[in-house]
């Protein structure tokens, strides 16, 4: 039978087709009447799980896997940041009213202009003299605690760290300028290396990483990351890695540069 030809509603051929649609259409249950046994609850729960990550990926305007993954990395970051704030406020509550309730949405207010006003308050007694050098040494060490801290959390939940985290062993850049200090620091160079992940979100630093190496490095030189010196003063002062690299050579052994 041809495609554009119509059937007459009163064929058997008609009448066949319409009781096979009737007799599907009744064996589809409502979901009250969707027995216990007939969906598991495996089944349930990666419904449930795809559906809340596609509510997070909305409000968040995630875009790739890797967009995610940082989004999450960075509310646990800042779910411990107000988890402090609240118990810094539940403890001057409770040292100067030595009242044993816990008025729990009070904290948590408090908590919430504790978590706004102390970064005003940081930056404004930063510009002191005497404060610059305190404040810069205090936001290392908190940031440092709550980077570790994040990560701890992000790895028991199960999600992938090296995702944000990615071993930069291996991967490549260049030369972009000279430290400060040039010769005399024990990281002369800065290099720009990109897919760093959380790293490269770095407000002060981005895609830039203090490198140094057993090699003559110049300016514009391509280099390639052969040890991840995490334990270092510098990485723990700037939560920020420092590396070892090597100069990339081109085909006929020359270093390659601009």
């Amino acid at each position: 039978m041809s495609t554009n030809s119509k059937v007459s509603q009163g064929s058997d051929e008609y009448r066949k087709w319409k009781e096979g649609v009737s007799k599907t259409s009744s064996n589809l249950k409502p979901p009250s009447e969707i027995e216990e046994d007939e969906v598991s609850l495996s089944e349930i729960n990666k419904l449930l799980g795809d559906r809340l990550l596609l509510s997070f990926d909305n409000f968040f305007g995630v875009t790739d896997y890797k967009d995610r993954s940082k989004k999450i990395y960075y509310i646990i970051n800042f779910s411990i940041y107000y988890f402090l704030c609240c118990m810094s406020a539940f403890f001057y509550y409770n040292y100067n009213t030595q009242d044993i309730q816990f008025p729990i949405l009070f904290i948590m207010f408090i908590g919430i202009i504790t978590a706004i006003t102390l970064p005003l308050f940081l930056i404004l007694i930063g510009f002191t003299l005497t404060g610059g050098a305190f404040i810069g040494i205090f936001i290392d060490f908190f940031s440092w605690f709550l980077g570790v801290g994040s990560r701890l959390v992000y790895r028991v939940l199960g999600f992938d760290l090296e995702m944000i985290y990615p071993n930069m062993v291996g991967k490549t850049g260049k030369v972009s300028k000279r430290n400060l200090i040039g010769r005399f620091s024990t990281y002369p160079f800065t290099a720009q290396i990109e897919d760093t992940g959380v790293y490269e979100d770095s407000l002060f630093y981005r895609n830039n990483f203090a490198v140094r190496s057993d090699e003559q490095l110049e300016i514009g030189t391509e280099i390639e990351v052969i040890e991840h010196e995490k334990i270092t003063l510098l990485s723990l002062i700037k939560n920020h890695p420092t590396l070892k690299v090597i100069p990339i050579k081109s085909d006929n052994g020359e270093t390659a540069n601009d």
